[in-house]
């Protein structure tokens, strides 16, 4: 007998902090179209407490009972009394990065807040979110401060034409016919600096790249499901992060992969998806190499 497709499961991390609960009610709002399982997850340590009045405080006896209340109130905090009816609460004593990866294991996403206090202190500018980054086998999504002027049917993804583009455009896509919206398919490309500008307009036909650029964009719409969804492909004459950002502004979503290809056809994952996660003016997921 057929069971159908199985749910999709998201996995948010919680704190106290502001940013965490801009977090969870993004995973929400995520979570609603096809009413995927949402699990908040906190990561908790001996030296790395959380209480629900006084986060200065340091308890010799907290362990995994406190955590779970402190889990439970900060979840109510953000989504109202009636939350804990519909979100699921997992505790983990762990190293905050490596937990959380852990404890999303299997998930289809995994939310974090831009920035948070406690395990998540320096999330987007600190090592806790790229190690998450790096670690993670599934898709993160990092949430900023609440944002406003957004516009919720716009989902935009940025390509290169690489396979992990590729698979990030796919994520958008779906993301996309989700929540009704607007696809946009970026590649933002500049002229190759070798110097002076006479030196590099001899060797590059500017318009054998537009031309180069246009095809790229054309390959990956092809390689993605766009039933059900408008999108709108555009290449940008921009430098590769401030193209992609400037398209971003007042989306719903971005979305990139974590591996591209530059002029050396190497990772890039340490350059523009770095760079993204410092300037994105919107919620964020980086979307790993297929396994």
């Amino acid at each position: 007998m057929s069971t159908g497709p199985a749910r999709r499961r998201i996995v948010v991390g919680v704190d106290e902090s502001d940013g965490a609960a801009d977090a969870l009610r993004w995973a929400a709002q995520e979570a609603e179209p096809d009413d995927a399982e949402l699990t908040a997850v906190m990561v908790w340590g001996w030296f790395d407490q959380h209480h629900l009045l006084d986060a200065s405080k340091w308890d010799p006896e907290y362990g995994e009972g406190e955590a779970h209340a402190a889990l439970g109130r900060y979840v109510e905090l953000a989504l109202g009394a009636d939350a804990l009816e519909r979100v699921d609460i997992k505790v983990v004593a762990d190293l905050p990065a490596p937990g959380l990866v852990e404890a999303a294991r299997g998930a289809d996403l995994l939310v974090v807040g831009a920035r948070g206090l406690g395990g998540f202190r320096g999330l987007l500018l600190g090592s806790v979110s790229q190690q998450i980054l790096h670690r993670a086998p599934m898709p993160v999504a990092i949430v900023r401060d609440a944002a406003v002027d957004i516009d919720p049917r716009r989902v935009v993804a940025a390509v290169d034409g690489s396979p992990t583009s590729v698979d990030a455009a796919r994520w958008a896509a779906a993301d996309a016919r989700r929540r009704g919206a607007r696809l946009d398919v970026v590649h933002a490309w500049q002229l190759p600096y070798l110097g002076y500008s006479p030196v590099t307009a001899a060797l590059f036909d500017e318009d054998v790249l537009e031309m180069d650029v246009q095809a790229t964009l054309r390959a990956v719409v092809e390689q993605i499901d766009t039933e059900g969804i408008e999108v709108n492909p555009i290449a940008l004459r921009r430098p590769t992060v401030a193209g992609i950002v400037e398209v971003a502004r007042g989306a719903s979503v971005l979305v990139l992969g974590t591996r591209g290809q530059g002029a050396l056809q190497r990772t890039v994952f340490g350059s523009v998806a770095t760079q993204v996660s410092y300037h994105a003016p919107c919620p964020l997921v980086v979307v790993p190499p297929a396994q």
